[in-house]
Order: C-alpha cells, then sequence, then structure tokens
C-alpha cells in the first residue's frame, strides 16, 4: 500500500495535481490539519452525504490526496516531484519564447522516440495508471470482502461458544 501511495505521489507530482489544493490546505499543514481537511471536503462529495451529486472519481481523488499528504515518505516524494516541476516551469518561463518553443518541440519528440522504442501508444501512460487504479481499487474491495467474511466468521464462532455453553449450564 505504502509503494503504490509513494508511486501515486511522484505520478501526481509529474501531472503537476496540486493535492494541497485539491483539499484546501497549504504546504505546511501537519497530518491532523490535512485528515480535518479531507473529511471536511468530503462531506461533499461522499456517497452517503451528496446523494445524486455523488462524483466517485472526486471521492477518490479526495482519498488518494489525504493518504499521500498524510504518509511521510509519500508526501516526501510528492514534495520532491512538485519542487523539480516548479523548477522546470520557473527555468521555461525565464527563457525567450523561441528557445522556449525549441525545448518544447525537443522534449515532445523524445518522448515520440520513446514511445515508438516501447512500443506504447500516445496515452498508454494514463491507460497504465488508470489500470493501475482500477487494480489497487479491486484489491481493497478484495480485501475489505476478506475482513467482512472473517469478523462474520468470527461471529458465528462466538455465537457458538456461548451456546454451547448455555447447553452446559
Amino acid at each position: 500500500m505504502e509503494a503504490d501511495l509513494v508511486v501515486y505521489a511522484r505520478d501526481a507530482a509529474a501531472r503537476g495535481d496540486d493535492l494541497f489544493a485539491l483539499l484546501s490546505v497549504d504546504a505546511t499543514s501537519s497530518e491532523s490539519d490535512i485528515r480535518r481537511a479531507f473529511r471536511r471536503k468530503a462531506l461533499t462529495a461522499h456517497p452517503d452525504k451528496a446523494g445524486d451529486a455523488y462524483d466517485p472519481a472526486l471521492y477518490e481523488r479526495l482519498e488518494r490526496a489525504r493518504d499521500v499528504l498524510a504518509l511521510p515518505a509519500a508526501r516526501d516524494a510528492y514534495d520532491n516531484g512538485m519542487r523539480a516541476v516548479l523548477q522546470k516551469r520557473a527555468a521555461l518561463d525565464q527563457m525567450s519564447s523561441r528557445r522556449r518553443r525549441l525545448v518544447e518541440e525537443l522534449e515532445q519528440r523524445e518522448e515520440e522516440a520513446k514511445r515508438a522504442r516501447t512500443g506504447a501508444a500516445p496515452g498508454a501512460d494514463r491507460a497504465q495508471t488508470a489500470e493501475r487504479e482500477a487494480m489497487a481499487a479491486r484489491g481493497r474491495a478484495k480485501l475489505d470482502e476478506m475482513k467482512r467474511l472473517r469478523r462474520e466468521a468470527e461471529e458465528r464462532a462466538a455465537a457458538a461458544q456461548q451456546k454451547e455453553e448455555q447447553m452446559r449450564e
């Protein structure tokens, strides 16, 4: 789980997603502030509270933002990635328009060459990320189901033990 969050944090930073803005907190917020902000934001997106306005994608993004910002390793990965993105943007802003265009064209050609080498189609990174997130969601659902089944089995065992004790009396 922790490794998945670190990977997600790096991907979010590379995309330029502002997780702090999503939760309406600043970069100096503590873990408790982040959790409090998540609870506040989740009220507008939670399926039980939002009703027809429920947006599963938004709620998932809020959960991921909370998890990334609350876990120190994932938050460090996110902060480092965002710092690199912001430095790159600042460097591009300082370039002349002609040089900026040349750099952007070069990066685009490099990306296309990389895709050609790996055989990946444009947008494949997004598809892989979406598939990874879907697999994680299925894993979480399976884990929840296993917890539910274990809890029910423990309840049945406790009931059977109680019934056996009553029979002895």
